[in-house]
């Protein structure tokens, strides 16, 4: 039940594991994602992590960064998938008035 329920076999799941206090809750649900056959990404400063962060992160700061791997990922993904990550179909920046 819950956003667990929906992890399948094959589902890319992107695991953000920084320091403090959830560190542990999150580091334990990777092996029970791939353990649902999860295609599981970490984002963390950790040597095994698949995206690294920095290892002399302040806490309170890694979110930001972690945050920053996410955008980088989603780019680079857009930019394999052939799409433009800087004119997305259906988005204008400008609003007619």
């Amino acid at each position: 039940h819950g956003p667990i329920a929906a992890v399948t076999r094959g589902i890319p799941v992107i695991v953000l594991d920084v320091p403090g206090p959830v560190h542990s809750d999150v580091s334990s649900l990777s092996p029970e994602l791939c353990d649902r056959g999860a295609q599981v990404i970490v984002v963390s400063s950790a040597a095994q992590a698949d995206i690294r962060l920095p290892d002399d992160m302040p806490e309170a700061l890694a979110p930001v960064a972690a945050v920053v791997r996410a955008q980088q990922l989603a780019r680079a993904l857009s930019l394999r998938m052939g799409f433009d990550p800087d004119s997305p179909a259906g988005l204008s920046k400008v609003t007619a008035t």
